[in-house]
Parts: structure tokens; C-alpha cells; sequence
């Protein structure tokens, strides 16, 4: 199990994780959306539209990821963990079969080290929030931090001059 998330702690590593892959993902589904509708070729505005379904979904599951991490519900990060398991399989599989004689088949796969030690990260942090694991600790997360304003007292070296004239 994987307590940390490269140097922070993994539901606040997570959580940044997931809300910059929703801003790369929301950016690429307006970009998809505007090539779409602004090339005349219907093929290529076709293969828009469905790059712009993937991205649609790759947003909505990194959605799940960030609010899951933050509030700590473990099913939303279920959506993640299915669906680069998944993708992450079938590439692995895929740069394993081509590696023999592919230089760009080599370099694919240790990109992908990367990203499965990303997804061994988020499953740590589903394990974690397992209610049956002896190690899990509920964190406050609903409410906000409460402000609790003091009367400003005066120092203890502070002497009161007109005490001690009387």
C-alpha cells in the first residue's frame, strides 16, 4: 500500500492530480468542440464529435476522482480506477507485443510506469477509505473550519503604569 502520492499526502496528491487532468480534459473537449464544428470535412468533423465523447467521459471520471479524494468517498473513485485499469491494460499489452525492434514501443512503456504508479496511488487511497480497515480515520470534511475570534489580551511583560502611581 502507497502512503504517499510523490511527496504529499495522497488525498491531497489526488486531489491536485485530478483537478489538473479535469482542467487539461475540459480544455480538450472545447478545442474538439470548436474543431468540430469549424472543419467542413464530415469524416474529420465525425472523428471530432467522438474525441470530443472520450474527453467528455475522461472529464466527468476525473470529476470523480478530484471530488472523491477531497470528500473522501471511496465509490467515487471507482469510476477512475476501472476505467485506466482498463486503458492501461490493453496499452501495456499492446507496447509489449510491438517492444520487439520499436524504440517509441520502449519509451511508451516507461511513460506508462508512470501512470500505473498513479493508479496504485488511487487504489491505495480506496483501500485506505475502507470503513473495515483498522488504519481508516475519518476526516471532517463537510463542515468548514470554524473561526473563533479572541479579545486581544496585553502581553505579560506589559505593566500597568497607572496601577502602580496610585
Amino acid at each position: 500500500m502507497v502512503e504517499k502520492f510523490f511527496c504529499y499526502d495522497l488525498r491531497l496528491g489526488i486531489s491536485i492530480f485530478g483537478v489538473i487532468n479535469l482542467v487539461m480534459s475540459g480544455i480538450i473537449v472545447m478545442v474538439h468542440l470548436a474543431l468540430s464544428m469549424i472543419v467542413e470535412d464530415p469524416d474529420v468533423a465525425a472523428t471530432h464529435t467522438f474525441l470530443t465523447g472520450g474527453h467528455l467521459l475522461n472529464f466527468i471520471m476525473n470529476g470523480c476522482l478530484s471530488y472523491g479524494a477531497h470528500k473522501e468517498k471511496r465509490l467515487f473513485l471507482l469510476p477512475y480506477l476501472i476505467v485506466q485499469c482498463i486503458g492501461l491494460a490493453l496499452i501495456t499489452i499492446l507496447c509489449v507485443i510491438l517492444v520487439f525492434g520499436n524504440p517509441i514501443a520502449i519509451i511508451i512503456l516507461i511513460a506508462l510506469s508512470f501512470f500505473w504508479y498513479i493508479w496504485v496511488c488511487v487504489l491505495s487511497f480506496y483501500q485506505m477509505l475502507d470503513p473495515h480497515n483498522p488504519h481508516y480515520v475519518p476526516r471532517r470534511v463537510d463542515k468548514p473550519d470554524t473561526i473563533v475570534f479572541v479579545e486581544p489580551q496585553p502581553p505579560a511583560y506589559y505593566e500597568n503604569k497607572e496601577a502602580d502611581a496610585v
